[in-house]
């Protein structure tokens, strides 16, 4: 009988159970698109959104992955007589659950992963543009517009009630929910904060608020804790929005976005700006920047403290965390597939079924791809620029299966 090598087992064992050191990685394609928003259900699946041109209004534009970015979908979202759609938000609610809103007041909804996409009702023919929304489900959500009005569905969208109008000068652009009873609003004005005091039925500007905060971003963690962003700046409060602490940020551009899962945040802003939080907010590290590849980044989902996407108005999507272990395409497909040598020493062989094409990626230790390459069955795959020692290998098929083994990469020989 054929036995395993005590070294292999110990690594197999170490990558099922400890997460990888997870890192930001740009994945690929570009897209050609400016990017408004980003939704993600896991390290899998994510939805950007935006319109076809970079930083203005055009035709709407979603990008769907299902491998965590190594191929992207395009629906694109066109309107009669030249009316721009362009996409300001996304949500994806659930395995089969996503919502998009537009720049002319449209809501699309699709409930089959993304596959299709049908229009909803518009609240009461109201013409304003939606800029924000939160679902706590499938069925039920809010979305505000620019012209300060807040709606509510109790069915996925088919029909609309009034809860809040903040007025025309103060367009509701950021909104989160930590419950049922608890949302927060953010407007464009003065009184920059509201929260409700009966379960949605009358909200409250909150007093306290900071009156800097333009064009930011906006956390909720609980009913109390609650976390904003702005130029080189950071705000908490917890005690609900009554008072306010001022956090130093390692930055001074301006930061545009911010999510949390649990104690784990992540801020974006310009010059490709990532700050990472493990404390709720209370501290932050910067992470990435990079002021010669022009990113401004508009938005960040957190889904855990080893997993997020975030995007920019160029079109760049990045992920944190390292690939998807499972194929959410066709995740009842078995993969038999042969990778040697192993230990490999400057190059491997892939062979898979049926001779069938795909993508290999290599991880080392720390989580970073340190190879990322296209490959036919029975390829040569050259090793000279990876690094050596214990790496998970990944593999996706054209047709959409993913598989993985480990192996070890030996030292060239000179």
């Amino acid at each position: 009988m054929r036995t395993c090598s005590p070294s292999l087992i110990v690594f197999a064992l170490l990558f099922a159970v400890l997460p990888l050191h997870a890192q930001w990685q740009r994945v690929m394609p570009d897209l050609s698109a400016g990017l408004n928003d980003i939704a993600a259900l896991d390290i899998g699946r994510a939805l950007a959104v935006g319109s076809d041109f970079p930083d203005s209004l055009g035709d709407g534009q979603a990008f769907i992955t299902m491998d965590g970015g190594l191929s992207w979908d395009s629906i694109r979202f066109s309107a009669p007589g030249g009316m721009f759609r362009t996409l300001y938000q996304a949500e994806w609610v659930d395995a089969q659950t996503l919502y998009a809103s537009s720049f002319r007041p449209h809501l699309f909804a699709s409930l089959d992963g993304g596959a299709t996409w049908e229009e909803r009702p518009t609240p009461d023919g109201d013409g304003a543009a939606m800029e924000s929304m939160h679902w706590w489900n499938a069925d039920s959500g809010l979305v505000g517009n620019l012209e300060g009005r807040l709606y509510r569905t109790y069915n996925g969208g088919n029909t609309w009630e009034l809860v809040f109008n903040s007025g025309f000068a103060q367009p509701l652009i950021d909104l989160d929910c930590p419950s049922y009873q608890t949302c927060y609003i953010r407007t464009f004005g003065v009184a920059d904060l509201y929260k409700p005091t009966d379960g949605g039925s009358s909200w409250l500007p909150l007093p306290g608020t900071p009156s800097v905060l333009l064009y930011t971003g906006l956390d909720a963690l609980n009913e109390d804790t609650v976390v904003l962003v702005t130029w080189g700046t950071a705000y908490r409060s917890t005690d609900g929005g009554a008072s306010w602490s001022t956090i130093s940020v390692p930055t001074s551009v301006e930061l545009t976005d911010v999510d949390f899962a649990g104690p784990f945040g992540v801020a974006v802003g310009g010059d490709a700006t990532i700050l990472h939080s493990t404390d709720y907010g209370e501290t932050w590290t910067l992470v990435h920047t990079d002021s010669i590849a022009g990113l401004h980044f508009t938005a960040v989902a957190v889904l855990n403290d080893s997993t997020a996407w975030a995007c920019s108005r160029e079109g760049a999507v990045f992920r944190f965390g390292g690939l998807p272990t499972t194929n959410h395409l066709s995740e009842s497909v078995p993969l038999e597939w042969h990778l040697g040598p192993n230990p490999a020493r400057g190059h491997l062989d892939v062979q898979t079924p049926d001779g069938m094409a795909g993508t290999l990626q290599l991880i080392n230790s720390r989580g970073q791809v340190v190879l990322q390459q296209a490959f036919a069955s029975g390829e040569h795959l050259a090793l000279e620029s990876a690094s050596t020692g214990w790496h998970w290998c990944s593999l996706q098929l054209m047709d959409g299966r993913i598989a993985g083994k480990p192996v070890w990469l030996l030292p060239a020989l000179y």
